[in-house]
């Protein structure tokens, strides 16, 4: 099993990074976000620290989503996702193999320039680890929740956009929780932002096994 899960994950992990543009393109989308948005509103640096979680937050969401049409489609297309079925260990594994190369491939570099994002936002150092961590557990989620989305989407072309916008009220939990969660740490020092992030590690454990077996059923019966 854990060789399966090792195999798929590598040779997804190659694939993604072949097509190194569309990566690069999903990072691009979320620093000219992040640029933009201070040019709109103007250069209050309290205005802007207010706002600045939201901001990142809302683009690394449209960022990881930059990924979500590629996990299921490819292999759809080719048969490759037929073959899979044919094979004597679950599905399952598979589809989670896939899911984490996705994250790894789009969700981990938006992680890495994420710091950069806050600096522009007026947020200290000490503060951007907070920053990186919410986003490296909230991230995972939000591909596993789009894993379902394109898990219905398959062979709809016309339906992937609508589908996209169905899924993500899904998003607003783990966004709120993101959120307040840096913004205890920013307020206030002493601050016991634990609760907050005990919830979404509670989601991610709780979305894993959901989406590896929601997105499997899904795709059995296309």
């Amino acid at each position: 099993m854990f060789k399966l899960f090792r195999t798929v994950l590598i040779h997804e992990l190659k694939l993604y990074f072949r097509r190194r543009m569309d990566i690069f393109n999903a990072v691009l989308f979320f620093m000219l976000t992040i640029i933009l948005f201070p040019i709109g509103v103007g250069p209050q640096a309290d205005i802007l620290r207010e706002l600045g979680y939201g901001v990142i937050w809302v683009a690394a969401i449209f960022a990881s989503m930059f990924g979500i049409s590629k996990l299921f489609e490819p292999d759809f297309e080719d048969g490759t996702l037929n073959l899979y079925q044919t094979l004597p260990q679950s599905l399952e594994i598979i589809v989670l193999a896939k899911i984490i190369a996705n994250w790894v491939a789009y969700c981990i570099p938006v992680v890495v320039v994420s710091p950069i994002a806050g600096a522009m936002f007026g947020l200290v150092p000490a503060e951007w680890s907070m920053l990186m961590l919410t986003l490296l557990l909230a991230t995972p989620i939000f591909v596993m929740i789009g894993a379902i989305g394109a898990a219905l989407s398959l062979g709809s072309k016309k339906g992937r956009v609508m589908l996209s916008l169905l899924v993500m009220p899904f998003y607003i939990p783990v966004l709120i929780f993101g959120v307040n969660t840096s913004k205890i740490y920013i307020e206030d020092m002493n601050g016991d932002v634990m609760p907050s992030l005990m919830i979404l590690v509670g989601f991610l454990l709780f979305s894993i096994p959901l989406s590896s077996w929601v997105a499997s059923f899904i795709i059995r019966e296309e």
